[in-house]
């Protein structure tokens, strides 16, 4: 049944067809946040650390590194996932990028470098050969100097370490000045790749110094990214691979001159796992987001001459509240059905604010959903409400000035066991359960509200107009 009181306008009427599609893609059953990191874990093959002198653990460390770096992230990028699999081939170890194979070989001390190399239980540390690692293409093709004497100069501030759990398994760090910035996890079949901010800034800032650049740090940065990548492997043959991204540390970005406070808590932002079988999973788990930040806006002009002037029409304080974000999609092997679960942005609304002002707010259940081409089945409820203030109700207004919406309000309700199912009229047919939407605004000349219904058994679509509004419609015969 369709409520009209009075007729919306078409930019609002929109609205209703867009939560409808949104209803088809949230919810969360899962707690907030990841807990990430290089799991290096114990190998099945290699000997505990300490049973294995100091040579022997750099040699692998640097093999097992440049494998790590070389063949897992490289596979685990190249994935094609097809009706022939993935079938990337693992190259042999001595095959690996040359260029990553020499610098680790250097930077462990190998290879006929004079490095200064002490052993401390199972922690190893490496003074560079400073000569030698500016002598590396890598090093070079990084971008990691301006010449060599400036090279010199910043790989005299490094250290490197390396964390032995077994003869073959670890983690190799790179230290600027003490502070950590590169951490390579490595492992058979298993490479990580982490970056500290805070120490990746302190070398950026200390190389824009040597080099006369002016520039400034946050008073407060704190956090590291994690690219992790693993496959598994019959032979030569790939017919597995994880590969992931994840904030291993919480993140916070502060800086109160240009009114910045960003933080993220530890999260899994994406991560993208294709299965011996071929089927395939990509999920998000992210962790607390709050964001603090100024915006500005801008006028712009032409004069009679096509001469632009731009001008700046004031500044906004935008404040962003997530307390989470979580997905996962399993995609099945013949790619012709998949399921939708643990999506949904936490416990409380999704909340921004423009100038203290509430701009915008989202709330979501928890639901999980069963996609094919043809129709989505709901495993669960799903309860979708959004609340838009003055800033983006304005958006509303459309091509009717005297709309001028200070508000909108709008819900989605789908219970669990409901299925809507595409019809070849172009409509949607509701099998089982029901659909509820209700829209509703505020603006100058009063309000204005839709109530839409339809329950198993009847059909609905968007009028041939532009407004997008929905109607019940005749259904195909069955």
């Amino acid at each position: 049944m369709v409520m009209k009181t009075p007729q919306l306008d078409t930019s609002l009427a929109l609205l209703c067809a867009t939560l409808v599609a949104a209803a088809c893609g949230g919810g969360s059953d899962s707690p907030s946040g990841g807990n990430a990191g290089p799991s290096v874990g114990d190998s099945l093959t290699g000997l505990p650390a300490e049973q294995a002198s100091e040579l022997e653990i750099r040699q692998k460390a640097a093999l097992n590194a440049s494998t790590a770096l070389g063949i897992n992230l490289s596979d685990a990028f190249s994935l094609q996932v097809d009706d022939t699999g993935l079938g990337d081939t693992i190259d042999d170890s001595d095959m690996v990028d040359e260029e990553v194979d020499d610098f680790m070989q250097v930077a462990l001390g190998l290879d006929g470098s004079n490095a200064s190399i002490e052993r401390e239980g199972n922690l190893i540390t490496i003074d560079l050969d400073d000569t030698a690692i500016c002598n590396e293409t890598l090093a070079d093709r990084a971008g990691f100097m301006d010449d060599f004497e400036e090279c010199l100069q910043i790989a005299q501030q490094f250290l490197v370490q390396v964390d032995a759990v077994t003869d073959d398994t670890g983690r190799i760090h790179f230290l600027f000045q003490e502070q950590p910035v590169v951490s390579i996890g490595y492992a058979p079949n298993l490479g990580s790749y982490e970056l500290s901010l805070p120490g990746f800034f302190q070398m950026t800032t200390y190389i824009n110094d040597l080099r006369g650049f002016a520039g400034s740090v946050p008073e407060t940065l704190t956090g590291a990214l994690l690219v992790e990548a693993e496959v598994e492997g019959n032979g030569e043959t790939v017919s597995a691979a994880r590969l992931s991204l994840h904030i291993s540390q919480a993140l916070r970005i502060a800086d109160s001159s240009t009114n910045t406070d960003i933080s993220i808590g530890q999260s899994e932002v994406v991560s993208f796992q294709a299965n011996a079988d071929d089927s395939v999973s990509v999920s998000t788990d992210m962790g607390a987001i709050n964001a603090l930040y100024d915006i500005s806006s801008e006028s712009t002009s032409v004069d009679e001459f096509g001469n632009v002037t731009t001008e700046s029409t004031g500044q906004s304080t935008v404040a962003l509240a997530v307390s989470a974000v979580t997905a996962q999609l399993d995609v099945a092997a013949d790619g012709q059905s998949a399921r939708l679960r643990n999506a949904g942005i936490g416990n409380a609304p999704l909340s921004l604010q423009i100038d203290g002002e509430q701009a915008l707010s989202l709330t979501l259940n928890e639901v999980s959903m069963t996609l094919s081409p043809e129709s989505i089945d709901f495993d669960s409820n799903l309860t979708l409400g959004l609340m838009l203030g003055e800033a983006f109700a304005e958006s509303l207004t459309g091509d009717d000035p005297e709309g001028n919406y200070t508000s909108a309000e709008a819900a989605v309700s789908i219970p669990a066991g409901s299925s809507l199912v595409d019809q070849d009229n172009g409509s949607t047919r509701v099998d089982s359960g029901s659909l509820s939407l209700q829209v509703s605004a505020t603006g100058a000349q009063g309000s204005v509200s839709q109530s839409f219904d339809a329950s198993a058994g009847q059909c609905f679509d968007d009028d041939d107009s532009d407004s997008g509004e929905l109607q019940l419609v005749e259904c195909d015969p069955r």
